[in-house]
């Protein structure tokens, strides 16, 4: 199950519909789906999420975690050896560092090998960014009030002629997912 990028509540306060409650299952229906598009488009889960990750060895003291941010690392064994969390600058074992990489100290290495790492952490936002809450909430306006229109051009009402957008996703939602895209680095 998808992250839910926004709220019944959020949305219908962006659109304007906020005690009219007739349409609720819709635009949960669309807070589901679009929350889904976005994390696709990102390649990334936007809530507090437990991985374990078999990897390759790189051969050095630091690995890049596959998902980021990251909260909490619970474990790091290298060819099944546990590799402790360091306790302080000087001390062997491992440190997270920047919230997106796992430091080694103290001689102990990623030794190169074929799916010899595993790290078992948590990653993910504690709360959805502002952005990617609006992100959300402008995609579900736009497919709910585009529901009216759905394979309509343009119409003209009172001798004025009117024309509907065709662009799928917004520019500004386009800089946000853009700005939390997921990008593996090996």
């Amino acid at each position: 199950m998808p992250t839910q990028l926004a709220t019944l509540t959020q949305v219908k306060e962006y659109i304007g519909n906020s005690a009219d409650n007739t349409d609720d299952a819709l635009l949960t229906r669309l807070i589901t789906a679009v929350s889904e598009q976005i994390e696709r488009s990102c390649n990334r889960v936007f809530g507090s999420t437990v991985y374990s990750e078999a990897r390759d060895g790189n051969g050095l003291d630091f690995m890049v975690f596959s998902n980021r941010p990251v909260i909490t690392v619970s474990s790091i064994t290298v060819d099944g050896v546990t590799i402790p969390q360091s306790t302080n600058h000087a001390a062997a074992g491992w440190v997270l560092a920047s919230g997106w990489k796992v430091a080694l100290r103290g001689g102990y290495t990623f030794r190169q090998g074929i799916q010899n790492v595993s790290m078992i952490y948590t990653a993910g936002f504690a709360s959805v960014p502002a952005d990617v809450v609006q992100a959300c909430c402008l995609l579900v306006g736009l497919a709910y009030k585009e529901r009216d229109r759905m394979g309509i051009d343009s119409k003209t009402i009172g001798g004025e002629n009117i024309s509907f957008t065709k662009d799928d996703v917004p520019p500004s939602v386009q800089a946000v997912i853009h700005n939390y895209r997921n990008v593996f680095v090996a």
